[in-house]
């Protein structure tokens, strides 16, 4: 019997060819063997490489234990999945959540947070890189790192708050504001971009948009550089939108219940007749009594009772003068 050997060091070692030995002759069948040992290709390509760095493992769902069901009416429902570890090692409060006493299950179901902010905050933890697309996304990421407990997260959305507010979205803060509390050192920043662009503001589509709360915040800053009669119908611009919302037919009486919280804050006074009158009376955002007593009383002041949930202040909001009393009481001076 032959006895066929390969000496190898390697394949066949360095410098030594293809070659079988044998107890006493070489033969062509082993020498053909050992050609295609050398010559043969890889069973199959080497795998494609893959990115496995934190984010990419999060964005492409890969390997994730945990899955939050975020549900925030009007917008449609979001489901967010993660790696609990990689959440506990970032924030604490998740990892109370994950690794406590009590740890939550494998689902989560989360009802007062935004989706896209909820999902870019947790992005944020991934990354530690604050990125926005619009500062309506930097603030439900803001209010989803202000519920964690994310000091960092905050700071770095308000970073992007401060840098990137300016008359038609102020109102989007403005609303944040209003829900979750002031952010340092931004009030003074509203306050002056109100003040002096107010008119911007108040034909802003997220002026429209805002809370009913927000639109009081805006008539409570002083020196707001327009007329009366500017702030008193973007007001009323603001109410007929929200009217139109209603799932019924808008009437008058649901006109006058949008405009109730903001009469204590409209100066009527500073009118004259002639401007109350093609206004607000005939926009009909107060009872007729009231439209009444308020017209009575721009034309002579005490001249009737004045109704309780109207503002009483007579003075201009630039100057602070009084609108001086005219003789004429159509003048549209």
């Amino acid at each position: 019997r032959e006895h066929v050997s390969v000496h190898s060091f390697g394949i066949l070692g360095p410098g030594i060819s293809p070659k079988v030995f044998t107890n006493s002759y070489e033969t062509p069948v082993a020498s053909n063997f050992v050609h295609k040992l050398v010559m043969a290709k890889p069973l199959s390509a080497p795998a494609k490489s893959t990115q496995r760095d934190d984010l990419t493992l999060f964005l492409e769902e890969r390997l994730t234990d945990v899955e939050f069901l975020v549900e925030y009416d009007p917008h449609p429902p979001k489901v967010v999945k993660a790696h609990k570890m990689m959440l506990a090692v970032r924030n604490e409060v998740f990892e109370a959540m994950f690794y406590g006493n009590l740890p939550e299950k494998d689902q989560v179901r989360i009802t007062d947070l935004h989706p896209d902010g909820f999902f870019t905050f947790i992005k944020y933890l991934y990354t530690r890189k604050a990125t926005f697309v619009d500062i309506q996304q930097a603030v439900h990421t803001r209010a989803a790192a202000q519920k964690y407990m994310d000091s960092k997260g905050m700071q770095d959305c308000d970073t992007f708050i401060q840098q990137e507010v300016k008359p038609t979205n102020v109102c989007i803060v403005l609303d944040y504001l209003v829900k979750y509390g002031n952010i340092a050192n931004l009030d003074g920043i509203i306050n002056n971009i109100l003040s002096a662009n107010i008119r911007q503001v108040l034909t802003s589509k997220a002026f429209i948009a805002a809370s009913s709360e927000s639109v009081v915040r805006i008539l409570k800053v002083p020196g707001l550089k327009i007329t009366e009669y500017e702030i008193i119908e973007g007001v009323y611009n603001w109410a007929v939108a929200r009217c139109k919302q209603e799932p019924d037919k808008p009437t008058i009486a649901t006109l006058q219940k949008s405009m109730r919280p903001f009469l204590p804050e409209l100066r009527f006074l500073t009118l004259s007749a002639q401007e109350f009158v093609k206004g607000p009376a005939l926009w009909k955002i107060m009872t007729g009594s009231e439209a009444l007593a308020v017209l009575c009383n721009i034309l002579k002041p005490g001249s009737e009772m004045w109704p309780e949930v109207i503002c009483k202040i007579a003075e201009k909001r630039i100057s602070g003068e009084r609108r001086p009393q005219l003789i004429c009481p159509w003048c549209s001076r």
